[in-house]
């Protein structure tokens, strides 16, 4: 769990007056049926890492697709109550990611509270936004 997760795009869109920097992620939850949230949480950079704390409110507030069609309502309310639950450890606790070089890639790393999650370790590359990539099976 980061706050950029496995088969994902993130963009930091946004600088706010805070100093954070809104975080637009496309996560796919399943490839099949093939379910992909987008969330905007705000995130900071802290001693080279990605930080944030997954709010509850940006899970509630996320639009989810099934099969590439945005789900509509009710449906997407009761299944965003589903994937908030099933967050529920990580709402409200601070994530930071670093990035770790790995050849022409980059293993991502994640603390929560302070405590390394070995187990989430994930290998990402960068790409440019307008490079075409898609979050997919």
């Amino acid at each position: 769990m980061s706050c950029g997760t496995a088969a994902s795009r993130w963009r930091a869109n946004r600088k706010r007056a805070d100093g954070m920097i809104d975080n637009s992620a496309v996560v796919m939850l399943s490839p099949s049926p093939y379910v992909v949230m987008e969330t905007v949480t705000p995130v900071e950079i802290d001693a080279g890492a990605v930080c944030c704390a997954i709010r509850k409110q940006d899970i509630e507030a996320a639009i989810v697709s099934v099969d590439g069609k945005k789900l509509v309502e009710p449906y997407a309310t009761n299944l965003r109550a589903r994937i908030a639950a099933g967050m529920k450890p990580v709402i409200d606790h601070r994530i930071c990611t670093t990035y770790v070089p790995d050849g022409a890639r980059f293993i991502a790393r994640a603390v929560i509270e302070g405590s390394t999650q070995t187990t989430t370790e994930q290998t990402v590359i960068w790409v440019s936004p307008d490079a075409g990539y898609t979050v997919a099976p």
